[in-house]
């Protein structure tokens, strides 16, 4: 709705690159780490064995009617608590950055592509609802919102630009011009500067 007008905060003029993840939510170019809640796997177990419950109650009687509202209720808390720490997180970044850059996802080919483990991992990040929420955020405060293309963000280095493919398991970036850090603070880094050069003055 164009009526409604824009949520202002607090003047900022800092930039910021913001890479998600498994191992971590999301990994920010300032090197802040956010730990990945997993809610999905922290109450997997219990919703198996909700799912297990219901299954062996009788069609129409109360205790399968019990036994669904108690099911219901631990999928409800699990998106609650992913709603909660999305919103929040969102608006902590909003409000530090005048321009947030994001790499420009799509999480439905890569579950497609994944392992099984790996593509329940995916969808327990939700990171298509955090990136939607934080540009939705973004706009309403007026800060610049911008996504990148994701390729070879983890694999160049931030320092000289050369590119070194890595594996999944790679957890550290090392180039001989002698730059060595995390391999998710040198893709946010990346991130930022390809973000950077997108912006219209």
């Amino acid at each position: 709705c164009d009526a409604v007008p824009m949520r202002l905060f607090t003047a900022a003029t800092a930039e910021v690159g913001l890479d998600v993840g498994l191992m971590t939510f999301a990994m920010l170019s300032t090197g802040d780490s956010i730990e990945n809640p997993r809610w999905y796997r922290k109450t997997e177990k219990r919703t198996s064995e909700a799912q297990r419950n219901l299954t062996r109650k009788n069609r129409g009687s109360k205790r399968r009617a019990k036994a669904k509202h108690g099911l219901a209720r631990l999928r409800a808390k699990e998106k609650n608590q992913r709603n909660d720490f999305q919103h929040k997180l969102a608006h902590r970044i909003v409000s530090e950055n005048s321009v947030i850059v994001v790499e420009d996802l799509k999480p439905k080919e890569m579950v497609e592509k994944s392992s099984t483990g790996l593509s329940k991992s995916i969808q327990d990040a939700a990171w298509s609802k955090f990136l939607t929420i934080l540009g939705a955020k973004a706009e309403e405060a007026a800060r610049r919102f911008v996504r990148v293309p994701p390729r070879g963000t983890s694999s160049t280095c931030s320092r000289c630009g050369a590119f070194k493919q890595k594996t999944l398991s790679e957890r550290l970036h090392e180039c001989p011009c002698g730059l060595v850090l995390d391999r998710d603070i040198n893709a946010s880094i990346n991130i930022l500067r390809l973000g950077r050069s997108l912006l219209v003055p």
